[in-house]
C-alpha cells in the first residue's frame, strides 16, 4: 500500500469516503470506475500535496545525511537521484 492510499484511507472526510476505501482497499472489491473516484477523493482531501510534503521532508533529511561524505561521483549521483524523485511530474 502506498502513502497516498494510506493517507486517503486515514483522512476520509465523510462516511461515504470511508465506505469507498474500505470496499476498495480492505475488501478488495474494485471496479474500473473506482480509480476516478479515488483520484477525486485524494484531490478533495489534498492527499497529493500532503504526500509531496512528507516526501520532501525525507529528501531533505537524506540530503543532510549526505553532507558527511566527501564529494564524489557516487555522492553526486545520490543527490541527483533525490532531486529527480521530488521534481518528477509522475
Amino acid at each position: 500500500m502506498t502513502l497516498p492510499i494510506i493517507l486517503a484511507f486515514d483522512l476520509s472526510s465523510n462516511h461515504h469516503e470511508e465506505e469507498f476505501w474500505h470496499r476498495t482497499i480492505i475488501q478488495k472489491t474494485q471496479s474500473a470506475e473506482d480509480i476516478h473516484q479515488a483520484i477525486t477523493y485524494m484531490k478533495n482531501n489534498n492527499i497529493f500535496n500532503i504526500t509531496k510534503k512528507i516526501a520532501s521532508d525525507y529528501i531533505k533529511k537524506a540530503k543532510d545525511n549526505l553532507t558527511i561524505f566527501a564529494e564524489s561521483e557516487e555522492k553526486t549521483l545520490l543527490e541527483n537521484l533525490l532531486n529527480f524523485v521530488i521534481n518528477r511530474s509522475h
